[in-house]
């Protein structure tokens, strides 16, 4: 089982990489900075998932990691060239093994019961998946603005993996101010993608359960005890 799932990321990943260079060498329309924001964004999800799938074993990270093939797969303009063509067939391949029943045992069954749970998890991804939702928004008219608001997404979602006080205020009123700035300086219908994103993003970030992972006290550890000066067993004198 572990053969498989090794063998199984190393075809996701090989096509992933394949893939990536192949919209960068043809990227149908997409400027340099939307080609360098969705190729950011693509490496850095591919080993979040990667490593939720081989070291975490979790069913998101064997999900996600087949959305991100998937995902790579779209991003090849033709198949025209040899490259192309490889990245496609270990990425379908990738794809079916990821999908089918043979890795359902690799990973686990049952969520962790402390977990953050499906809205906290989600807003901590956001940061891998912003560039990508940024740079395809932008299209042939990404510049420096969405370059900022990718890194303002990214720095808001990061703070709040890491429980950083006042973070989910950045998700909830500066990352979407950031995100519908870079929609307003993107092409239509292009820009679609960014206000469905910030849409999605303000959603989660005004709910409930996404304070409660920064409002959450860390655990007061037991005050220590202090070595015990009776002497037991072998330590009595005789």
């Amino acid at each position: 089982m572990r053969r498989l799932a090794t063998t199984t990321a190393a075809l996701a990943l090989t096509s992933v990489l394949l893939a990536t260079a192949a919209f960068a060498a043809d990227p149908g329309g997409s400027n340099a900075v939307a080609v360098m924001l969705i190729a950011i964004g693509v490496g850095v999800v591919t080993i979040v998932m990667l490593a939720g799938f081989l070291l975490v074993r979790a069913p998101w990270g064997r999900w996600g990691l087949a959305a991100t093939t998937a995902f790579g797969l779209l991003l090849i303009p033709d198949m025209s060239s040899v490259l192309a063509i490889i990245g496609a067939l270990l990425g379908a391949t990738a794809v079916f093994l990821l999908l089918g029943p043979w890795l359902r045992f690799w990973t686990r069954l049952l969520p962790t019961p402390d977990g953050p749970g499906p809205i906290p998890f989600a807003l901590m991804l956001v940061g891998p998946v912003a560039p990508i939702v940024i740079g395809l928004g932008g299209h042939d008219a990404a510049s420096w603005i969405h370059v900022i608001a990718a890194t303002v997404v990214v720095s808001a979602s990061t703070a709040y993996a890491k429980a950083v006080p006042g973070s989910v205020w950045m998700l909830r009123i500066v990352a979407p101010a950031a995100g519908l700035a870079a929609a307003i300086a993107s092409p239509l219908p292009w820009a679609m993608v960014i206000y469905l994103g910030v849409a999605a993003l303000t959603v989660m970030a005004w709910m409930p359960s996404a304070a409660a992972v920064v409002a959450t006290p860390p655990p007061v550890l037991p005050t220590p005890v202090a070595p015990s000066t009776r002497r037991t067993g072998s330590d009595a004198p005789r």
